[in-house]
């Protein structure tokens, strides 16, 4: 029961013999519908906010020319997460960005925020030291999107309704790849 509650998919597909195709997402809408508030609004990037946190978290997913960078900021009170910032950065050039990420440390307080480092984009840019580079492997990926889906299924966790982010992280599969397209990269 604890294995059907924590990883419902891998569950699903193991376990009970459920055709692939239909597990083939590894948050489905359902999933997101249920973690997010219509109430939620991102708070200005631009502003300095006293979030009354335990601990805030942040985390940048770099995009490419052809894809945007997206940022979320989490705010955290007795271990659930508030969202409090997604960001999408369409067209934004690496310096730019580097220069946002460092403000928003001091806009929202952010204790440690987590920056794809896969291709090395914003590397030698002059991130705060609260930046930590992460290079995605395939062993990482699985233990944040199970991490994700911990918070999800328990709860602990209230997302910003907002239809592009959801559709990046639907669009994710069980392998943990998405597609490209020009709303992001999954």
């Amino acid at each position: 029961l604890a294995e059907q509650k924590q990883h419902p998919h891998q569950f699903a597909t193991e376990r009970m013999l459920a055709p692939l195709a239909s597990e083939i997402a590894f948050f489905s809408f359902e999933d997101m519908k249920k973690v997010e508030n219509p109430n939620l609004r991102s708070l200005n990037p631009n502003a300095k906010h006293e979030l009354g946190s335990d601990f805030t978290v942040a985390g940048v997913d770099v995009g490419k020319k052809r894809h945007p960078t997206h940022i979320v900021i989490y705010s955290s009170k007795n271990e659930k997460l508030t969202q409090v910032l997604q960001l999408w950065l369409d067209g934004w050039n690496y310096m730019d960005q580097a220069k946002l990420l460092n403000e928003l440390v001091v806009n929202f307080g952010i204790n440690v925020g987590y920056v794809d480092a896969t291709r090395s984009e914003l590397e030698e840019r002059g991130l705060n030291s609260v930046w930590k580079l992460v290079v995605f492997t395939q062993k990482n990926k699985f233990s944040m999107a199970t991490t994700f889906e911990r918070y999800i299924h328990s709860g602990k966790i209230e997302m910003i309704a907002d239809e592009r982010q959801r559709s990046q992280i639907t669009i994710v599969d069980n392998e943990l790849k998405a597609p490209a397209t020009p709303l992001g990269h999954g």
